[in-house]
């Protein structure tokens, strides 16, 4: 086993991942020495991900995203994450030029960034594809 960011095979177990998903059963949460990446292990595979990946969202979300409670809740937390990455930014003397996000989701943290940040540029990364209608 190594580490799939800096291939080092100086990695050891840190606990069993505890799961919710079936899809991480039986995994466990391993770290490198080296660059300190935490990761699943044993991964799964790629036609595993692709299964898994394929209906996150109505899965992860049990369909309720077009109810006004998810709705609210959904913005509610997008401002909050949108203050915390504002907020670190500042500290930090951090100029938000470009951000890239993986699993947006409906995109309610990029709607909140655009709003305050206009001229940023904005990446996402999905691989849900129920979420790309």
């Amino acid at each position: 086993m190594s580490c799939s960011i800096c291939s080092s095979t100086s990695v050891r177990v840190q606990k069993p991942y505890l799961a919710k998903s079936p899809f991480f059963i039986g995994k466990s949460i391993t770290k490198c020495d080296i660059c300190g990446m935490q990761f699943a292990c044993p991964m799964p595979s790629n036609k595993d991900w692709e299964e898994y990946n394929s209906s996150y969202f109505l899965s992860a979300h049990v369909g309720v995203n077009s109810s006004h409670q998810f709705e609210f809740f959904s913005v509610g937390l997008a401002k909050v994450r949108f203050r915390a990455v504002a907020e670190f930014a500042a500290v930090n003397n951090i100029s938000l030029n470009t951000i890239l996000e993986v699993g947006p989701g409906a995109g309610y943290l990029a709607r909140e960034i655009l709003t305050y940040f206009p001229n940023v540029t904005y990446y996402v990364v999905e691989t849900d594809r129920v979420v790309h209608q």
